[in-house]
């Protein structure tokens, strides 16, 4: 491989050292790397990983912020299962552009991150921003028994069998869009231990459960109304403590649905959305209404804290 055919990864480390620190105390001089080697071949050669190895110490947070380092960090919890013991709090983002055109690094990627999933078994926090088309077994034989923390960008459907498999740790779950036309994917998982949640509206009545103190809603869609979805569940939620959610101008009852759902609420958090095209609007707003602002808001009688922001 000439240089003119690095990815952008590639030549963004080519002429600098590739620091995984202070997550693991280690650094490698990229400049002994020949031009015509590939990244990903040379970070197997046995010279390299030695001195990965050599180098590495361990560290409770490890943040690897592209696939040359999770392939690093993949070597070294292999020579050294004490790094990978170590590690309590870490955190993985993957660009897809990184391997699109690269076919080492299309074939190291799905391999390495399992491997650090694998040999980091004491984690309890864990975020994962990966390309969508990230396989599912990436989680094959992954468990984490003290897991309590996980947050994501992948489909719920590919994470399906994680939280499945960690229903009885995960208290904290940051969740992106659901990509599911259907129903939510996670639906009818019993996450009896979740006490925060963060997602999108679409998923917020099969996640929400009766031990949630801390919830946060997007709504990026014209399509669902948070009052609309509101209306829909089966019964209060009396130990919803913080709430933040997304709501459009034409929601003009969200304070009366969140006051029937969340009745002994203390901090609530209200973010307007700009109006989207096709989407019913409303030019009362629902704080344009006082008198019935005043009324909703008396029903919320241990509420402490209001932020309202508005697009105006």
């Amino acid at each position: 491989m000439s240089m003119t055919e690095l990815t952008v990864a590639e030549s963004s480390l080519a002429h600098s050292p590739l620091n995984i620190s202070p997550p693991t105390a280690m650094s490698l001089d990229w400049s002994r790397r020949p031009a015509a080697v590939n990244v990903y071949e040379w970070l197997q050669t046995p010279e390299v990983i030695t001195e990965l190895v050599a180098n590495a110490s361990p560290k409770a947070a490890v943040s690897l912020s592209n696939l040359p380092e999770v392939v690093a960090f993949a070597r070294i919890t292999k020579g050294n299962a004490n790094i990978g013991r170590a590690v309590r709090d870490l955190s993985i983002t993957v660009s897809r552009s990184e391997f699109f055109w690269n076919p080492a690094g299309h074939a190291a990627y799905p391999s390495s991150i399992q491997s650090v999933l694998r040999m980091t078994h004491e984690v309890t926090d864990l975020t994962l921003l990966l390309p969508w088309t990230t396989p599912t077994h990436i989680f094959f034989l992954v468990r984490f028994p003290n897991l309590s923390f996980f947050k994501t960008n992948l489909p719920h459907e590919k994470i399906k069998p994680f939280v499945s498999a960690h229903n009885d740790v995960l208290s904290v779950l940051v969740l992106d869009s659901c990509q599911s036309d259907g129903d939510c994917p996670l639906a009818g998982i019993a996450l009896d231990c979740l006490t925060q949640l963060e997602c999108d509206v679409h998923c917020a009545s099969s996640l929400m459960h009766n031990n949630v103190t801390h919830l946060q809603i997007a709504n990026n869609s014209p399509q669902f109304s948070v009052p609309v979805l509101f209306r829909q569940l089966m019964a209060p939620f009396h130990d919803l403590y913080n709430l933040t959610l997304d709501f459009y101008p034409a929601d003009i009852d969200i304070l009366r649905a969140i006051s029937l759902v969340a009745p002994r609420l203390r901090k609530l958090k209200l973010v307007e959305k700009p109006i989207h095209v096709g989407r019913r609007i409303s030019i009362r707003r629902p704080f344009n209404d006082h008198v019935s602002w005043y009324r909703d808001l008396r029903k919320l009688p241990l509420l402490e804290e209001l932020a309202l922001r508005t697009t105006a």
